[in-house]
């Protein structure tokens, strides 16, 4: 950054509420104006965003303490912003957003989208999805997932694929042996197994799958990846 550009910068921010509040509080402005040129735009930095932010534990701390140890909170706010103060922050993907970003539910995802059900799990929930990958549908017999495809057949997919989704979002360590009811309304029979390469270890099983890899946790609940399709009872 330039020396004009560094001083421009410097006349909007002092022209912001929030750095005149500071000035009026007595604290260093050329300190905060420094400290912010440090995380350009280009960077994704939203500097007056973390400046004011800055401000905000600054009055919380001045308000019960007076003014006190500015430099250490600006040093708190600098940690803040490399953390998570960006101007493109990141929102946490719900359920259909995060199983399309992952390779092994690339068949769960288009079964989805055939069903018509990727509005309800975008919807906030919370839900358990119970993802069979695609190694488990590929266990199926011949023939049946491209059946269950087919549009004169949509319904009987959606009730298969529901039967994957509980409404609670439970994470593994609320996975206790027991039952839970699928959105498709069957029972689903939770065990423990001790796992054979680590007896430490207890694998989770529902009905007769077994959880491959879980807590995959979404704004909207949470994806367990199972090795076997969820084939409900009559």
């Amino acid at each position: 950054m330039d020396l004009f550009s560094l001083q421009e910068d410097r006349e909007k921010q002092a022209e912001d509420p929030q750095v005149m509040a500071a000035s009026l509080h007595g604290w260093n402005l050329e300190e905060l104006f420094l400290w912010s040129s440090h995380f350009p735009a280009s960077q994704g930095i939203d500097s007056r965003l973390a400046i004011g932010e800055g401000l905000r534990i600054m009055q919380l701390f001045t308000s019960s303490l007076g003014r006190t140890l500015p430099t250490l909170i600006l040093l708190i706010t600098s940690l803040m912003a490399t953390q998570g103060l960006r101007a493109d922050h990141h929102e946490e993907k719900d359920i259909v957003g995060l199983a399309s970003e992952n390779e092994s539910l690339k068949t769960l995802v288009k079964a989805l989208k055939s069903a018509g059900l990727t509005d309800i799990l975008k919807l906030k929930g919370p839900f358990t999805v119970l993802a069979p990958t695609d190694e488990a549908f590929s266990k199926l017999p011949e023939g049946t997932l491209e059946g269950l495809l087919q549009p004169e057949n949509r319904q009987k997919l959606a009730i298969l694929l529901k039967n994957h989704v509980i409404t609670a979002q439970l994470k593994s360590d609320d996975l206790k042996p027991g039952t839970r009811k699928s959105i498709a309304g069957k029972e689903l029979t939770i065990t423990h197994q001790t796992s054979d390469d680590t007896k430490d270890s207890n694998l989770i099983k529902i009905n007769s799958a077994t959880v491959l890899k879980a807590d995959l946790m979404t704004s909207n609940g949470v994806i367990h990846l199972i090795d076997t399709v969820l084939i409900p009872k009559p």
